[in-house]
């Protein structure tokens, strides 16, 4: 495959490609995002071509698939203002709209999209939320989501995302999912049948997501949770000890919702045998310090817990507190998405399994 810009003579394939692109959308859980106002129209495209800044990706000698390009300080003047989020860059970058292939071959999508990041190295994108193909292919291609966009010609949001070309690394934090209550060993608590079935929610959602590594806190319940995907990956899992969960004291705690509130409210408050939220914070905040310099500009997943995970996000976000943890506690698996350059973190967001919904934390 290769990329050459379009001239007028490519317009009728063209839209044929934009015909194709709206059906498959249809049929994928997506036919507003296009089909309603039959999109992209043909004056639009032939203005790109005008403008220089439409593009054919031919194949054998065929076109195969389509998209606009531009590149500048704001090529993209809706990308001005974002909700949610922020965007992680502050330079020029480059855009791509109005992408489509007319799934004659794999990767059309794939090519065009890493042809463009190839041209400036900063490239931003938008999907509609319907999307679930794009955004997956996003994700997969190293893309960000960095919050929400509008566009003028509807009032649907916009996902917005982003890829720069910095040693960026992505960790990736899952909560164990539902373990079994009846074991009060808190190193060996298996995962219940619930939380067996249940992990292969996290096995789904990173298929489509190249990891490099997959670290664990040493807890049986933790480790199983990651494990299937791990297999399935080809990955060792590496246990951590540092990244184990807060231990609350020797003895079984019934009444667990008033015990956390009061550690919540005083970081240094502890049990006689147990730890306090300061010292569960460090220790684990410290190995995942070693996690970015062992692999910087790589991505990461790490298997970890409620509280050691929300005592990570509160080091990074204050604002992530005793209310923002009892809204998880009963979210079992649960994954949390980190994004550092360096040991800066530029982008934490959480992502639930169950409903398939992000959410910018910081």
């Amino acid at each position: 495959m290769y990329i050459r810009k379009a001239t007028t003579d490519d317009i009728e394939r063209q839209m044929e490609i934009f015909a194709y692109a709206r059906e498959f959308m249809a049929k994928t859980g997506n036919p507003n995002q296009w089909g309603r106002t039959n999109w992209p129209p043909k004056e639009l495209i032939l203005q790109d071509i005008s403008d220089g800044k439409s593009y054919v990706c031919e194949h054998e000698g065929r076109i195969v698939g389509t998209f606009f390009y531009d590149y500048g300080i704001q090529p993209e003047p809706t990308y001005a203002v974002i909700e949610n989020g922020n965007w992680i860059g502050r330079n020029e970058y480059g855009v791509v709209h109005r992408i489509a292939g007319d799934g004659s071959i794999k990767g059309i999508g794939s090519f065009c999209i890493n042809w463009a990041f190839e041209q400036c190295k900063h490239l931003r994108m938008d999907t509609h939320e319907d999307n679930k193909v794009m955004q997956n292919l996003l994700r997969k291609l190293g893309f960000i989501r960095c919050g929400l966009i509008h566009l003028d010609k509807d009032n649907d949001p916009r996902i917005a995302f982003e890829k720069m070309d910095a040693k960026l690394t992505n960790v990736y934090f899952v909560r164990h999912a539902q373990p079994n209550y009846d074991n009060h060993d808190d190193n060996l608590r298996e995962l219940s049948a619930k939380g067996m079935e249940d992990r292969l929610l996290v096995t789904s959602y990173f298929s489509n997501i190249p990891v490099n590594a997959v670290l664990s806190s040493p807890f049986k319940r933790a480790v199983d949770t990651v494990k299937d995907f791990a297999d399935k990956k080809g990955l060792e899992i590496e246990t951590i000890d540092d990244f184990r969960e807060r231990k609350v004291n020797s003895e079984w705690i019934e009444d667990f919702n008033f015990f956390s509130k009061r550690q919540w409210q005083d970081f240094q408050y502890k049990l006689s045998d147990g730890e306090c939220l300061e010292e569960v914070m460090g220790r684990n905040v410290h190995a995942l310090f070693d996690v970015l310099h062992d692999y910087e500009g790589q991505t990461v997943v790490v298997g970890s817990h409620g509280t050691a995970l929300s005592t990570i996000i509160h080091n990074f976000c204050d604002e992530f507190a005793f209310e923002q943890f009892q809204e998880i506690k009963g979210l079992m698996p649960w994954c949390v998405h980190f994004v550092f350059e360096g040991v800066k973190c530029l982008r934490i967001e959480n992502y639930d399994f169950f409903t398939g919904n992000t959410k910018i934390i910081m």
